[in-house]
Parts: structure tokens; C-alpha cells; sequence
């Protein structure tokens, strides 16, 4: 089962403004970030440091310090480490997504439990986990997930054995027990751009009336933030160019992660009102019936392969038709060379170098191959590589785009999109604009044992 393991800094909590865009055409975002769970303490009963084949309990405490219910993901399936009665699925969990790692051939675990006053079992959330596309959603039905409501405290812990004397070979062992929270959350942004006729905006101009509007964005709560920005000053200009075809316009998705831990976005969506659209120049694709574009992880992985598969046929059959040319080439120079060696029998008496002509030709075709080579092998990291030059820059484009889902602390990502703007507005009025991401949340915490062997 694969595992993430990852590092926890202080937590941080942030009253922040954000003003994007260009300087007359701007969008403010007010924003209250916040770690939603965070991690307490991490503690080893009844020390960190303990003689060999002695006990512990490693235990850490967990708040939701945010003021929306929460579901935090402790186990991604019911194959416990753990001897444990199948009949009851809550107690098969060893808490494998939150112990993420630690020495296990060393320091077995032998009993896993969450703490609390409300008492604790497993839940179904609403929002599940993908961790960024990598794996399937976990299923309630196959997982465990813990349910916090609004400053709830949970503790989990773990019964743990330390290492004999014979195992550490009578040196002091030191391990890493690297802990984790890991939860799905959403953000979300509602933008309101001003779009106007022309003679407007021409107007605004002409009179030296102030052109500069700020769009409001609203922003939810919690680490990462979803800002709408747009590409040029507000009031848009609204219209057809000299074609009959809407004027575009490019607006940026910028996902910023304030908070202590790492983001994997699982989705993003760009909700409009009607009369704006995507165009085809945009990172998110648009859902059929309109009203929104989007893209999420999985579909971003699956688009990825769906290229690298098509640029591996590409490229096998472009290198199997340069090793036929090789091979046949090669055949030809094998023919030039039995016929030079007849002529030079024909000056000779005997059948043996007639013998020896076909046996040097049949060794030289033997080199040249069958014209197919090892295409497989040869291209089996084709990448966007051997595409079409259209169908190059799409998949260029994707695998960009899945870089950018996965932010850590401190850092941002920006998904751009040119979209239609609308065709005829009432002199001037707001679009609305809704920005949501939907993402997998973690942070990590590190505790170290130290086994020291008994002396005689």
C-alpha cells in the first residue's frame, strides 16, 4: 500500500486581502485562513526513550480548530497489522493514514484506538478522499473515517513494542514514527465582473471619468484559497469583434495554500452566468449544457495516458518503418557483397567458395534483423514526444495542469482560461462567477524512539 508522509510546520492563521488583476481592473478577495485539523501533540507513555523489549503507547491529539464538521480519513482499508476480530470492521484498523511509517519488522504494533468523549466510529463524509487522482476514492465501505464537529479534540494511540536486545544487536536503535492528518476539504469563490457596451467605456474615456471597478470575491474558509482574477481592467468590454465572433477576454484561477500543510486539489470548477463561455484557449473544459467548465484529477491522469498511449503507437510505428528502411537497406548491401563474392568465385575452381559466398551472406542478413527492432522498449516514455504538433501542445498543456494540483505550504497555482465574453449587456452589469476546488489536506508530525539494550 503506498503511503504519503508529510511535514508539519507551525500553524498559522491568517487574516489576509488579497488585490489581483491590473491595476484598473482588479478583484479583491477577503480571506480567513486557518489549519481546519491540527495537530496538538505528539507524545510516546511512558517515555520516548525506553530499554529493549519493553511497551509504549504512542499517542497523538488532534482539534478541529475550524467551524464546519470535518472527516479525517485514519484507515484506507481493513488490512490491520493488527490481530483483530473480522466480524467487527471498526476494530480491524491500525490507523495506517496516520501512522504513516515507522520501523514495523522493529517495533510491532499491537493495539490501535481512538480517544474521545464522544465516542468514535467510523463515518460516511461527504466529502471523500482521492488524494489528488493517484489512487480511487476511498469508500466508507472499504476505509474508516472519523467525524469532527467544530473544536472536537480526538486522540488516537497505539500500542507498540520496542525491539529485543538480539534484534537491535545490542546497539541503541533510533526510530522515526511519522504521523499524519489528512482530510478533504472545499474552496470556494464567488467573483462579480463588470462587463459594458463600448460607447461606455469609450464615454469613460473620453470624459476622464474614473474607469477603476473592483470585483468583490467572497472566499470560504480554510487553508487554501480560490481567487478569481481577471486579465484586463473592469468595466470588460462587452461585444463581437469586426467578424461577428465574441471578443475574448483571459481570467486566472489562483489556488493558494496558506496554510501549514500540502494540498492536493481533486477538482476545480468555474461556475458563469449565462452569456460568458469558455473558448477553446482554456485549462478547464466546459460541461456539456454549458453553465460551467472544469477539470479534475483523475480525468487530467486518465487524459494523460490517453496521449502517452497514442504518442507510444506513434512512436512505435515511426521507429519500426526507420528500422525496416535500416534493415532493408542493410539486405541490399548483403546482396551487393554475394554478388562481388560470385564474381570472384567465377576466377576460382571449386564449389567451396560458391559455399562460402552463401554462408557469409546468410551471416550478414542475420545482422540486418526483421525491420522491427525494440520498438516496445525503445518507446515506452514516449510522452507527448511523437504527436501531432496540435495534439503535442494539448497533452503538454495536461500534464502542466497536473503539476499544478498539488501546492505546498506557502505556494500558489494559477489555471488560466480565455473565455467569450458576453455578446450585448445593458450599458454596464456584473457576471457572477463561482470558483470551486475541492481538495485532500494533510500534515505531518514526527516522533522519535530511542531503545536502548539492557546492560548485564
Amino acid at each position: 500500500m503506498e503511503k504519503r508522509i508529510f511535514i508539519l510546520f507551525s500553524v498559522m492563521l491568517i487574516s489576509a486581502f488579497f488585490v489581483s488583476g491590473c491595476p484598473d481592473g482588479q478583484t479583491k478577495t477577503e480571506v480567513e485562513s486557518i489549519d481546519l485539523l491540527v495537530i496538538r501533540d505528539v507524545i510516546a507513555i511512558p517515555s520516548a526513550e525506553l530499554k529493549d523489549s519493553s511497551k509504549l503507547v504512542v499517542r497523538m491529539e488532534v482539534q478541529n480548530v475550524g467551524q464546519n464538521e470535518l472527516w479525517m480519513l485514519v484507515d484506507d482499508d481493513s488490512q490491520s497489522t493488527i490481530k483483530c476480530d473480522p466480524e467487527k470492521k471498526d476494530d480491524c484498523f491500525d490507523g495506517d493514514m496516520v501512522l504513516v511509517d515507522h520501523c514495523e519488522a522493529l517495533y510491532p504494533l499491537t493495539d490501535f484506538s481512538v480517544v474521545s468523549e464522544a465516542g468514535t466510529v467510523c463515518t460516511n463524509p461527504i466529502y471523500k478522499i482521492r488524494l489528488g487522482g493517484t489512487k480511487d476514492e476511498i469508500s466508507p465501505d472499504k476505509g474508516c473515517y472519523i467525524q469532527f464537529d467544530p473544536h472536537q479534540v480526538h486522540i488516537f494511540q497505539w500500542k507498540v513494542n520496542t525491539p529485543s536486545k538480539s534484534d537491535i544487536g545490542g546497539l541503541v536503535n533510533e526510530c522515526d514514527f511519522n504521523l499524519q492528518t489528512i482530510y478533504s476539504a472545499k474552496a470556494e469563490t464567488m467573483t462579480y465582473v463588470y462587463f459594458a457596451v463600448p460607447q461606455e467605456v469609450a464615454q469613460r474615456v473620453y470624459t476622464g471619468k474614473d474607469l477603476t471597478l473592483v470585483g468583490d470575491n467572497v472566499a470560504s474558509y480554510g487553508p487554501v484559497v480560490a481567487n478569481f482574477e481577471t486579465g484586463e481592467a473592469q468595466p470588460v468590454t462587452a461585444g463581437k469583434d469586426n467578424d461577428g465572433k465574441p471578443d475574448t477576454w483571459t481570467v486566472y484561477l489562483n489556488l493558494k495554500n496558506l496554510g501549514s500543510g500540502i494540498a492536493k486539489i481533486d477538482s476545480i470548477k468555474l461556475e458563469y452566468d449565462s452569456g460568458v463561455s469558455p473558448s477553446d484557449d482554456c485549462e478547464l473544459i466546459k460541461e456539456e449544457g454549458g453553465g460551467a467548465a472544469q477539470r479534475s484529477a483523475s480525468t487530467i491522469k486518465k487524459s494523460i495516458k490517453e496521449y502517452s498511449d497514442q504518442s507510444k503507437v506513434a512512436c512505435i510505428e515511426k521507429y519500426k518503418e526507420r528500422s525496416k528502411k535500416e534493415a532493408d537497406a542493410c539486405k541490399a548491401r548483403c546482396d551487393v557483397v554475394y554478388a562481388a563474392c560470385l564474381v570472384a568465385c567465377s576466377m576460382t575452381v571449386g564449389p567451396q567458395c560458391i559455399v562460402a559466398c552463401q554462408a557469409s551472406k546468410k551471416s550478414c542478413l542475420a545482422g540486418c534483423g526483421s525491420g522491427s527492432g525494440d520498438a516496445d522498449d525503445r518507446c515506452k516514455d514516449a510522452g507527448c514526444d511523437y504527436l501531432e504538433p496540435e495534439e503535442e501542445k494539448k497533452c503538454e498543456s495536461v500534464k502542466l495542469l497536473e503539476g499544478k494540483l498539488e501546492i505546498f505550504k506557502t505556494e500558489s497555482s494559477r489555471i488560466s482560461c480565455t473565455m467569450n465574453v458576453p455578446g450585448k449587456v445593458v450599458i454596464m452589469q456584473p457576471y457572477k462567477f463561482i470558483t470551486t476546488a475541492t481538495y485532500a489536506y494533510s500534515q505531518g508530525r514526527s516522533l522519535k524512539i530511542k531503545t536502548k539494550p539492557h546492560v548485564a
